[in-house]
C-alpha cells in the first residue's frame, strides 16, 4: 500500500445486500446504501454513551411495492394470444420471464423479494425540501421511481411518486397512445389531474409489440440529479412553469412565482426514453413535480416483424455546463459515450423551455457491452471521470468560440456568442493492480479515487493525468479486510464527505450467504468501510477554522470523535486531544479562575464557541473528575454567553432599517426584551423571591442597553408605522397557560407561583406549550415549530432557523 490511513471504522449490516452494492453520499454527509429488500441510511451520530462510539447510525427505510399500472393488453390477445408466427417468436425473443408479459402474476424463484429493493438512488442537491435538506430518489428493482424525504431522525416518508406521474401522462399522450413511432422528442402540455386509482385513464394495446413497448416506456431504469438551482431572470413577466399541477380541493394554485428556483433531474426509461423532471422548491408533493421535457431519439420501436432502433441506453448521468446549458451522458450497449446537448431557459412569458442541441461522442474507440456503473463530474474544470470497465476514462469537455460563432455574432443584432461545448481530450488509464470493473467514482480536490471490484481503493491526481503522467496509489486493498484468506472482498460504490476528511464504500464478501440466500448462517456480512487519510494537523486546522459554521463540518467532528477515544497504535506526534485542550486554553488558567472559562472567549465569534463547547461535551465523558467538574463548569457559562450573544445579535439585526420587520414581529420582539429585562431586575435584586440560583449580570455587557433600545423601537414602529392600536401591546409578565398565574422571569426553564413547568424557546423566549415544537437532543432544549404561513419577514426567517443555537445541529421534530 501507498498510504496508510489515519482512522479506519466499519458499520457492520445485517442484511442481504444486492449484487451491485449501490451506495451515494450526500453533500450533507448522509450515506445510502442500497439492500435486497431496503434501503439502509447512515446519519452521522455523536452519541457519548459509549467510550467507542460509531461513525453513523443506521436507519433502514422499506418502499412501497409499484401500484397497479395503467397499461394494458387486449383481452382477445391476451386468452389466445396472436396468430402471426413472426410476432410470437418476437415476444418469446423479448421475455424471457413470464411476469414482463404478465404483470399480475406473481413467480417467485427465490427466497427474497428483490422487487422493492433499489436499482439506483441519486441524492439530490441541498435546499430541495420545505426544511431546506436533501432528498433521495430512488428507482427500485421493478421500476418505480420516487422521491423519499426525512421526516423525522428515524423516519422517511414519500414526497412523490415518479411513476403515478408520468403513467398518467404516458397513457394519453406517449407515443402508443398518439400512434406515431417517428415521435422522437417533444416538450409536453399536460396537466396532472387529481383522480382516485379507479378513475385513472388505461391504455389498451391491440398488438403485443406495442405492448412490450409500453411497459418498458413506463419502467424507470436510472436517475440523475442536476446540482444547480436556476432561477428566472428579473425580466420575466411571470415566471412559471408550463405544465402546471391542478391543486386539490381547498388549495389555491402555486405556479412559479417570479425568483422561485427550480431544481433539474433527468430519469431514464428501460426503452431508452429519457425525460427531463423540474421541481418547484420546495418540495411539498407530488404536485411540485413538472414534466419539462421527453426524448424518444434512443428509445427502442418494435413492430411484428423486427426492432428498430440503434442500441439502448444503459447508463445515464447528468452534467452542469452553465446556468443555460447541461449535458446528458449516456453510455449504450455497443459501448459509445454519447454527450447530448440541451439548453435550458426561461423565455419571455416566464415559462421554461428545455431544447435539444446537439449530441457529441465522448468516446472515441467504444467497446460493446463495456459495464458502466460509476462516474462522477467537474462543473469547474468541465471533466468527466467514467469507469468503463476496468478502465477509467476521462473526457474534458471545454467551451469552444468557433470562426463561424464570432461571424455569426457580427452579423447579429443581439450581439452574443452562443456556446459551443466540444470535447477537447479523452484518456484512458487504470491501475496496474486493477482487473476487475470499477463500481465508485469520485472527484475531490483535483483528485479521483475509485473503488473496483477486485477490492482495490486507489487515488490519481487529475491534473497530472491531464498532462499524460498517471501516478495511482493504492489506498486500501481486500487484504485489509478481516479473513481475506477465507473469502475475496468486492468494494462497491464510493462516497467523499464534504470537507473530504473521510471517504466510504461497501465492503462486501463473496458468497457470504447460505444456500438459502439467508444471513442467519452467514460468517462474514457486508459493512461499510470508513477510511480517513487527514493529518491531526489538518483535522485541527479544519476545525478551527472561525469561516466554516460548525454545521458544515459534520466529517471533521465525527473524526475528531473516533481519534479523541481512539486506541489506535499509529498515533501521530500531533495529538488532537493535546491541540485541542491548548486552543481552549484549558490547562492554561490560573488557581483563582479554574472554574470560570477564559475571559478572551467573549471576543470569539460564534462558530468558535458552539466548537469549544463540542470539545467541552467531549471533556464531560473523561474518566478524570476534576476534569469533568471544570468542563461541567465552564459549559454552564460557556451556554450562558452563546445565548446572550444570540440575543444580541437578534436584537441588532431588528435594529437594521434595511431588514423587513412585520408588526407580529414587533409584539415579539416586546416580550422577548420585557423578560430579559424582567429576569436582569430579579437578578439585580437582592431581596427578590425571584432570583434564581445563576450569577447576577449578562456576559455581553451592552445587551440590556441594546434590549432597552429595541423595545423602543419596536414600540414606536407598532403604533406609528403600522398603524395599529397601542392596547395590542403585552404588558407586565406572562401568565401560566394552565392556571394563569405570573411565571417567575427565565431564559430557560421557568415556573409560575404554582410550580408549573414552562420551557422556553431558545431562538424566541417563547413558552412552548403547542403539541408541537423542536428539540434538540444534545443539548434538551426546545424551540418553536417553524412557521408554515408563506409571507413571514427577512427578520423572522433569521432568528427561527431549523439549527440549534447552542452546538448548530438540526433540530428535531416532536409531535405530542
Amino acid at each position: 500500500m501507498d498510504a496508510y490511513p489515519s482512522s479506519s471504522v466499519s458499520v457492520v449490516l445485517q442484511a442481504k445486500l444486492c449484487a451491485n452494492g449501490c451506495l451515494t453520499g450526500s453533500v450533507e454527509d448522509k450515506i445510502a446504501v442500497g439492500a435486497t429488500e431496503a434501503v439502509f441510511v447512515l446519519s452521522p451520530t455523536f452519541s457519548l454513551e459509549t467510550q467507542c462510539p460509531g461513525p453513523a447510525a443506521i436507519h433502514q427505510v422499506y418502499l412501497k411495492p409499484r401500484a397497479k399500472s395503467y397499461i394494458e393488453l387486449e383481452k382477445i390477445l391476451r386468452l389466445k394470444g396472436t396468430g402471426n408466427p413472426e410476432e410470437s417468436r418476437m415476444v418469446s425473443a423479448e421475455c424471457a420471464s413470464r411476469t414482463v408479459i404478465f404483470p399480475g402474476d406473481e413467480t417467485f424463484y427465490d427466497a427474497m423479494y428483490v422487487a422493492n429493493g433499489p436499482r439506483c438512488m441519486e441524492w439530490s442537491p441541498r435546499g430541495v425540501d420545505k426544511f431546506a435538506r436533501c432528498v433521495l430518489l430512488i428507482i427500485t428493482a421493478e421500476g418505480r421511481g420516487v422521491i423519499l424525504a426525512p421526516r423525522g431522525p428515524n423516519a422517511w416518508e414519500e414526497v412523490a411518486d415518479l411513476s403515478d406521474i408520468w403513467q398518467a401522462f404516458y397513457v394519453t399522450d406517449g407515443r402508443i397512445a398518439r400512434k406515431d413511432s417517428s415521435l422522437v422528442k417533444e416538450i409536453p402540455q399536460w396537466t396532472m389531474k387529481e383522480q382516485r386509482a379507479d378513475e385513472h385513464e388505461r391504455l389498451c394495446c391491440t398488438k403485443a409489440a406495442e405492448y412490450i413497448d409500453a411497459l418498458e416506456d413506463t419502467a424507470f431504469y436510472a436517475a440523475s440529479w442536476s446540482f444547480m438551482l436556476r432561477r428566472p431572470q428579473s425580466g420575466a413577466q411571470k415566471a412559471k412553469l408550463k405544465v402546471e399541477v391542478t391543486p386539490q380541493k381547498g388549495e389555491s394554485p402555486h405556479p412559479l412565482k417570479l425568483g422561485d428556483p427550480i431544481v433539474l433531474f433527468a430519469t431514464l426509461m428501460k426503452s431508452g426514453a429519457i425525460c427531463i423532471w423540474g421541481i418547484k422548491l420546495p418540495l411539498q408533493s407530488s404536485s411540485s413535480v413538472c414534466l419539462l421535457y421527453t426524448d424518444y431519439a434512443y428509445a427502442v420501436h418494435r413492430t411484428a416483424e423486427e426492432k428498430s432502433g440503434g442500441p439502448r441506453p444503459l447508463y445515464m448521468k447528468l452534467c452542469d455546463l452553465d446556468a443555460t446549458h447541461t449535458m446528458l451522458v449516456l453510455v449504450l450497449a455497443d459501448g459509445s459515450v454519447i454527450g447530448r446537448m440541451y439548453t435550458l431557459q426561461f423565455i419571455g412569458d416566464g415559462s421554461f423551455s428545455v431544447q435539444w442541441k446537439e449530441d457529441i461522442r465522448l468516446c472515441a474507440n467504444p467497446t460493446p457491452l463495456i459495464p458502466v456503473i460509476a462516474s462522477a463530474w467537474s462543473m469547474l474544470d468541465g471533466v468527466l471521470c467514467l469507469g468503463y470497465g476496468s478502465h477509467l476514462l476521462i473526457a474534458c469537455v471545454k467551451l469552444m468560440v468557433s470562426e463561424y460563432s464570432i461571424r455569426c455574432m457580427h452579423f447579429s443584432q443581439s450581439g452574443s456568442i452562443v456556446p459551443t461545448y466540444q470535447l477537447e481530450r479523452e484518456l484512458f488509464t487504470r491501475p496496474d493492480e486493477v482487473c476487475g470493473q470499477i463500481t465508485g467514482v469520485h472527484l475531490k480536490d483535483d483528485e479521483v479515487f475509485i473503488t473496483t471490484l477486485d477490492g482495490l481503493l486507489a487515488s490519481m491526481d487529475l491534473k497530472l493525468a491531464l498532462n499524460g503522467t498517471f501516478r495511482w496509489k493504492i489506498l486500501w486493498s481486500s487484504s485489509m479486510c478481516p479473513e481475506p484468506a477465507q473469502a475475496q472482498w468486492e468494494f462497491h460504490g464510493l462516497a467523499v464527505s464534504v470537507n473530504g476528511v473521510h471517504l466510504c464504500f461497501v465492503e462486501r464478501p463473496v458468497n457470504y450467504l447460505d444456500n438459502c440466500r439467508q444471513v442467519k448462517t452467514a460468517q462474514l456480512l457486508p459493512n461499510v468501510r470508513f477510511l480517513s487519510f487527514w493529518t491531526n494537523e489538518k483535522l485541527h486546522e479544519l476545525l478551527f477554522n472561525e469561516k466554516i459554521p460548525l454545521h458544515r463540518k459534520m466529517d471533521g467532528l465525527q473524526e475528531l470523535l473516533q481519534r479523541w477515544f481512539s486506541k489506535s497504535k499509529h498515533q501521530s506526534s500531533f495529538g488532537i486531544r493535546e491541540e485541542c485542550l491548548k486552543s481552549l486554553q484549558f490547562y492554561g488558567t490560573s488557581a483563582k479562575s479554574i472554574d470560570k472559562m477564559p475571559s478572551s472567549w467573549t471576543n470569539q465569534p460564534v462558530s468558535a464557541l458552539q466548537l469549544y463547547r463540542f470539545i467541552l461535551c467531549l471533556l464531560t465523558e473523561d474518566p478524570d473528575s476534576s476534569v469533568k467538574k471544570r468542563a461541567g463548569d465552564w459549559l454552564t457559562e460557556l451556554d450562558r454567553l452563546i445565548h446572550e450573544r444570540y440575543l444580541e445579535r437578534c436584537f441588532q439585526l431588528f435594529l437594521q432599517s434595511s431588514v423587513q420587520r412585520q408588526a407580529n414581529d414587533c409584539l415579539l420582539v416586546i416580550r422577548m426584551a420585557t423578560l430579559l429585562l424582567g429576569y436582569h431586575g430579579a437578578q439585580q435584586d437582592p431581596a427578590s423571591s425571584q432570583r434564581s440560583s445563576s450569577p447576577p449580570g449578562f456576559l455581553v455587557t451592552d445587551l440590556i442597553k441594546l434590549t432597552k433600545q429595541v423595545d423602543a423601537l419596536a414600540r414606536q414602529l407598532y403604533v406609528h408605522r403600522f398603524q395599529l392600536p397601542i392596547s395590542d401591546i403585552p404588558s407586565g409578565q406572562q401568565t401560566c397557560p394552565i392556571c394563569s398565574e405570573s411565571i417567575v422571569p427565565d431564559l430557560v426553564f421557568s415556573k409560575c407561583t404554582n410550580g408549573h413547568p414552562v420551557q422556553r424557546c431558545m431562538q424566541t423566549l417563547e413558552p412552548c406549550c403547542g403539541i408541537t415544537y423542536r428539540i434538540c437532543e444534545r443539548c434538551d432544549r426546545v424551540a418553536l415549530a417553524l412557521s408554515t404561513h408563506d409571507r413571514v419577514s427577512t427578520w423572522y426567517m433569521t432568528v427561527v432557523h431549523p439549527l440549534c443555537i447552542f452546538c448548530d445541529f438540526p433540530l428535531i421534530w416532536k409531535e405530542y
